[in-house]
């Protein structure tokens, strides 16, 4: 046998083997980010995004006027902050709990009107 010969299957054999686990480790974090979430959270960055796009549409503007791609991408930084601030409510670092801030802002967000102002500051209703 020619030595070397084969190290190309290997390789790839490898590659593969090594996409497989980065993609099990990526689900596995997702998983993980969804549970750390309240339901609540998930609730509010919804009513937010619905509400945020409402508002931007009657102003004839977009998301990707304050920065962000649509709207998906705008409710993924939501919940990426209420993920975050989750992390900060196990640390002991909030007074507040996560859950309760966002049932105070998924009870605002349906009776909110459209701001003169816009922002898309999920954390602040108008």
């Amino acid at each position: 046998m020619v030595p070397g010969a084969g190290q190309g299957k290997d390789v790839k054999n490898n590659l593969i083997i090594f996409q497989c686990v980065i993609s099990l480790l990526s689900c596995m974090f997702c998983i993980a980010c969804d549970q750390a979430i309240p339901e609540s959270c998930v609730t509010a960055c919804a009513r937010a995004t619905a509400f945020h796009a409402s508002c931007l549409a009657e102003a004839g503007s977009s998301f990707a006027d304050y920065g962000y791609d649509d709207s998906a991408d705008y409710e993924d930084a939501c919940l990426t902050w209420a993920w975050e601030e989750k992390q900060l409510e196990d640390a002991g670092v909030l007074d507040q709990s996560v859950e309760d801030l966002c049932k105070g802002l998924a009870e605002a967000y349906p009776q909110a009107a459209c701001p003169e102002e816009m922002s898309v500051d999920w954390r602040s209703p108008p």
